[in-house]
């Protein structure tokens, strides 16, 4: 069987676990590619079978940043608000931290599973 590519067009919605309510923040997470990757596992350290939180946690910004192509929904100011290309990154500094975790633990999640783990 011939290597099969990563698509790089793929979108994966995510919302937190921590969003509670019915109209919730999404994020639009991409696949990262392959040289994006070797930058991610540099981020996090080895991987030994078990994601460590704690070091992702320290690094969730940039995670976040080289992964998430949209944010739609986002409340500022009491206003729902949407975000892509460079605004993400002003996106991300009005996180609060927990979520900034959730979507960078997220990113790292569908970049390292097959395909088969991440449709579930």
């Amino acid at each position: 069987m011939a290597i099969v590519g990563i698509d790089l067009e793929e979108r994966y919605e995510f919302t937190c676990p921590s969003d509670e309510g019915e109209d919730k923040t999404v994020f639009v997470i991409r696949p990262l590619s392959a040289r994006e990757r070797f930058r991610l596992m540099e981020l996090i350290g080895p991987m030994s079978g078990d994601v460590d939180v704690g070091r992702i946690a320290k690094v969730s910004a940039e995670i976040v940043e080289m992964g998430v192509v949209e944010i739609r929904g986002l409340v500022v100011k009491g206003k729902k608000m949407d975000f892509s290309g460079d605004e993400i990154k002003k996106a991300i500094d009005l996180l609060p931290v927990n979520a900034l975790v959730e979507v960078a633990g997220e990113v790292v999640r569908v970049n390292f599973l097959g395909e088969d783990e991440r449709k579930n």
